[in-house]
Protein backbone atom coordinates (compact mmCIF):
# COMPACT_ATOMS: atom_id res chain seq x y z
CA UNK A 1 0.00 0.00 0.00
CA UNK A 2 2.52 2.58 -1.12
CA UNK A 3 4.47 3.77 1.94
CA UNK A 4 2.65 1.40 4.30
CA UNK A 5 2.48 -2.35 4.83
CA UNK A 6 -0.56 -3.52 6.83
CA UNK A 7 0.32 -6.25 9.33
CA UNK A 8 -2.90 -6.93 11.22
CA UNK A 9 -6.44 -5.80 11.93
CA UNK A 10 -6.93 -3.77 15.13
CA UNK A 11 -10.69 -3.38 14.99
CA UNK A 12 -13.75 -3.00 12.82
CA UNK A 13 -16.68 -0.62 13.13
CA UNK A 14 -19.95 -0.07 11.32
CA UNK A 15 -18.40 1.70 8.35
CA UNK A 16 -14.64 1.31 8.63
CA UNK A 17 -11.75 -0.81 9.78
CA UNK A 18 -8.45 0.01 11.49
CA UNK A 19 -5.23 -1.83 10.67
CA UNK A 20 -1.83 -1.79 12.27
CA UNK A 21 0.83 -1.10 9.63
CA UNK A 22 4.51 -0.38 9.20
CA UNK A 23 5.67 2.82 7.53
CA UNK A 24 8.32 1.46 5.17
CA UNK A 25 10.56 4.55 5.10
CA UNK A 26 10.91 4.89 8.87
CA UNK A 27 10.00 1.43 10.15
CA UNK A 28 7.63 2.90 12.74
CA UNK A 29 4.31 1.33 13.60
CA UNK A 30 1.20 3.26 12.62
CA UNK A 31 -2.54 2.67 12.59
CA UNK A 32 -4.59 3.22 9.43
CA UNK A 33 -8.35 3.81 9.43
CA UNK A 34 -10.10 2.85 6.18
CA UNK A 35 -13.52 3.73 4.80
CA UNK A 36 -14.22 0.81 2.55
CA UNK A 37 -16.63 -0.96 0.24
CA UNK A 38 -20.13 0.30 -0.42
CA UNK A 39 -19.67 3.14 2.08
CA UNK A 40 -17.64 4.97 -0.57
CA UNK A 41 -20.86 5.41 -2.54
CA UNK A 42 -22.59 7.01 0.45
CA UNK A 43 -22.38 10.79 0.32
CA UNK A 44 -23.03 11.00 4.07
CA UNK A 45 -20.37 8.44 5.05
CA UNK A 46 -17.72 10.03 2.82
CA UNK A 47 -18.63 13.48 4.19
CA UNK A 48 -18.31 12.18 7.75
CA UNK A 49 -14.91 10.66 6.97
CA UNK A 50 -13.65 13.89 5.38
CA UNK A 51 -15.02 15.91 8.30
CA UNK A 52 -13.27 13.61 10.79
CA UNK A 53 -9.97 14.18 9.00
CA UNK A 54 -10.54 17.93 8.94
CA UNK A 55 -11.42 18.03 12.65
CA UNK A 56 -8.39 16.00 13.71
CA UNK A 57 -6.14 18.27 11.68
CA UNK A 58 -7.57 21.27 13.54
CA UNK A 59 -7.18 19.79 17.02
CA UNK A 60 -3.67 19.68 18.46
CA UNK A 61 -3.67 18.13 21.93
CA UNK A 62 -1.50 15.46 23.60
CA UNK A 63 -4.59 13.41 24.50
CA UNK A 64 -6.26 13.55 21.07
CA UNK A 65 -5.10 11.24 18.30
CA UNK A 66 -3.18 13.17 15.59
CA UNK A 67 -3.28 12.55 11.84
CA UNK A 68 -0.02 11.75 10.05
CA UNK A 69 -1.25 11.18 6.50
CA UNK A 70 -4.43 10.88 4.45
CA UNK A 71 -5.25 9.53 1.01
CA UNK A 72 -7.14 7.21 -1.32
CA UNK A 73 -5.90 3.80 -2.47
CA UNK A 74 -6.87 2.25 -5.82
CA UNK A 75 -10.17 4.20 -5.71
CA UNK A 76 -11.48 1.46 -3.41
CA UNK A 77 -11.11 3.11 -0.03
CA UNK A 78 -10.21 6.32 1.74
CA UNK A 79 -7.78 6.20 4.63
CA UNK A 80 -5.97 8.26 7.20
CA UNK A 81 -2.88 7.38 9.19
CA UNK A 82 -2.29 7.95 12.90
CA UNK A 83 0.36 6.84 15.38
CA UNK A 84 0.03 3.29 16.69
CA UNK A 85 -0.62 3.44 20.42
CA UNK A 86 0.55 0.36 22.29
CA UNK A 87 -2.30 -0.04 24.71
CA UNK A 88 -5.85 -1.39 24.93
CA UNK A 89 -8.97 0.70 24.88
CA UNK A 90 -10.48 1.28 28.30
CA UNK A 91 -13.35 -1.15 27.68
CA UNK A 92 -10.92 -3.98 26.90
CA UNK A 93 -8.78 -3.09 29.90
CA UNK A 94 -11.78 -3.24 32.24
CA UNK A 95 -12.95 -6.53 30.71
CA UNK A 96 -9.54 -8.21 31.09
CA UNK A 97 -8.23 -6.67 34.33
CA UNK A 98 -11.33 -5.60 36.19
CA UNK A 99 -12.16 -2.19 37.58
CA UNK A 100 -9.44 0.41 37.89
CA UNK A 101 -7.96 1.86 41.06
CA UNK A 102 -9.24 5.32 42.01
CA UNK A 103 -5.83 6.85 41.31
CA UNK A 104 -5.80 5.52 37.75
CA UNK A 105 -9.38 6.72 37.22
CA UNK A 106 -8.44 10.20 38.46
CA UNK A 107 -5.48 10.33 36.04
CA UNK A 108 -7.70 9.24 33.14
CA UNK A 109 -10.41 11.75 34.11
CA UNK A 110 -7.97 14.69 34.18
CA UNK A 111 -6.62 13.86 30.73
CA UNK A 112 -10.06 13.31 29.21
CA UNK A 113 -11.31 16.61 30.65
CA UNK A 114 -8.31 18.36 29.11
CA UNK A 115 -8.96 16.72 25.72
CA UNK A 116 -12.66 17.62 25.80
CA UNK A 117 -11.83 21.19 26.80
CA UNK A 118 -9.84 21.42 23.55
CA UNK A 119 -12.71 19.87 21.55
CA UNK A 120 -15.32 22.19 23.03
CA UNK A 121 -13.12 25.29 22.70
CA UNK A 122 -13.09 24.57 18.95
CA UNK A 123 -16.90 24.65 18.94
CA UNK A 124 -17.22 20.86 18.53
CA UNK A 125 -19.02 18.06 20.32
CA UNK A 126 -17.49 14.56 20.17
CA UNK A 127 -20.84 12.72 20.66
CA UNK A 128 -19.29 9.29 21.22
CA UNK A 129 -17.15 9.47 24.36
CA UNK A 130 -17.02 5.94 25.79
CA UNK A 131 -14.51 3.37 27.09
CA UNK A 132 -14.11 1.86 23.61
CA UNK A 133 -12.90 5.21 22.24
CA UNK A 134 -10.47 5.81 25.08
CA UNK A 135 -7.01 4.26 24.61
CA UNK A 136 -4.94 3.89 27.80
CA UNK A 137 -1.29 2.80 27.67
CA UNK A 138 0.65 1.16 30.49
CA UNK A 139 1.57 4.52 32.02
CA UNK A 140 -2.13 5.57 32.10
CA UNK A 141 -1.61 8.05 29.26
CA UNK A 142 -4.95 8.59 27.53
CA UNK A 143 -5.76 9.16 23.87
CA UNK A 144 -9.28 10.11 22.77
CA UNK A 145 -10.14 8.38 19.49
CA UNK A 146 -12.83 8.14 16.80
CA UNK A 147 -14.21 11.52 15.80
CA UNK A 148 -16.48 10.02 13.15
CA UNK A 149 -19.63 11.34 14.84
CA UNK A 150 -18.25 14.75 15.81
CA UNK A 151 -20.74 17.60 15.63
CA UNK A 152 -19.58 20.84 14.07
CA UNK A 153 -22.32 23.49 14.17
CA UNK A 154 -20.54 25.40 11.40
CA UNK A 155 -20.94 22.43 9.02
CA UNK A 156 -23.95 20.86 7.34
CA UNK A 157 -25.87 18.45 9.57
CA UNK A 158 -25.04 14.86 8.60
CA UNK A 159 -27.55 13.02 10.78
CA UNK A 160 -31.02 12.56 9.31
CA UNK A 161 -34.03 13.43 11.44
CA UNK A 162 -35.23 10.41 13.40
CA UNK A 163 -31.78 8.80 13.43
CA UNK A 164 -29.87 8.66 16.70
CA UNK A 165 -26.11 8.54 17.02
CA UNK A 166 -23.67 7.60 19.74
CA UNK A 167 -23.74 4.65 22.12
CA UNK A 168 -26.87 4.61 24.32
CA UNK A 169 -25.10 3.24 27.40
CA UNK A 170 -23.08 6.48 27.61
CA UNK A 171 -25.25 9.14 25.95
CA UNK A 172 -27.62 11.33 28.03
CA UNK A 173 -31.19 10.07 27.54
CA UNK A 174 -32.42 13.51 26.46
CA UNK A 175 -29.74 13.63 23.75
CA UNK A 176 -30.87 10.24 22.41
CA UNK A 177 -34.50 11.30 22.18
CA UNK A 178 -33.91 14.83 20.85
CA UNK A 179 -30.56 14.40 19.05
CA UNK A 180 -29.59 17.77 20.53
CA UNK A 181 -26.00 17.32 21.63
CA UNK A 182 -24.10 19.94 23.62
CA UNK A 183 -20.66 19.99 25.28
CA UNK A 184 -22.31 18.85 28.52
CA UNK A 185 -23.49 15.74 26.64
CA UNK A 186 -19.82 14.77 26.29
CA UNK A 187 -19.33 15.41 30.02
CA UNK A 188 -22.22 13.05 30.83
CA UNK A 189 -20.61 10.42 28.61
CA UNK A 190 -17.28 10.96 30.34
CA UNK A 191 -18.97 10.52 33.72
CA UNK A 192 -20.52 7.24 32.54
CA UNK A 193 -17.11 6.13 31.26
CA UNK A 194 -15.39 6.84 34.58
CA UNK A 195 -18.26 5.15 36.44
CA UNK A 196 -17.61 1.99 34.43
CA UNK A 197 -13.88 2.23 35.09
CA UNK A 198 -14.50 2.50 38.86
CA UNK A 199 -17.20 -0.16 39.15
CA UNK A 200 -16.55 -2.52 36.26
CA UNK A 201 -19.98 -2.01 34.73
CA UNK A 202 -21.89 0.64 32.80
CA UNK A 203 -24.22 2.86 34.87
CA UNK A 204 -27.30 1.64 32.97
CA UNK A 205 -28.03 -1.79 31.54
CA UNK A 206 -30.32 -3.08 28.83
CA UNK A 207 -30.44 -5.29 25.77
CA UNK A 208 -32.10 -2.64 23.61
CA UNK A 209 -32.26 1.12 23.22
CA UNK A 210 -35.75 1.11 24.77
CA UNK A 211 -34.55 -0.78 27.86
CA UNK A 212 -31.57 1.53 28.36
CA UNK A 213 -33.80 4.59 28.06
CA UNK A 214 -36.33 3.13 30.48
CA UNK A 215 -33.70 2.44 33.13
CA UNK A 216 -31.93 5.77 32.72
CA UNK A 217 -35.15 7.82 32.69
CA UNK A 218 -36.40 6.05 35.81
CA UNK A 219 -33.13 6.78 37.59
CA UNK A 220 -33.18 10.48 36.69
CA UNK A 221 -36.84 10.84 37.68
CA UNK A 222 -36.28 9.53 41.22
Amino acid sequence: MGRYRPVGCLGMGAVGVVYRAIELDSGRAVAIKFLMGHHLSSTVQVARFVREVDVLRRLAHPNIVPILDVGRHLDRFLFYVMPFIDGPDLHHRIQTRGRLAPGSCAAILRQMLSALECVHAAGLVHRDVKPGNTIVDESDRVTLMDFGLVQDPARTRLTADGKWVGTPLYVPPEAITSQQFEPRSDLFSLGATVYEALTGRAPFAGTSLAEVLSVSWSWFSM
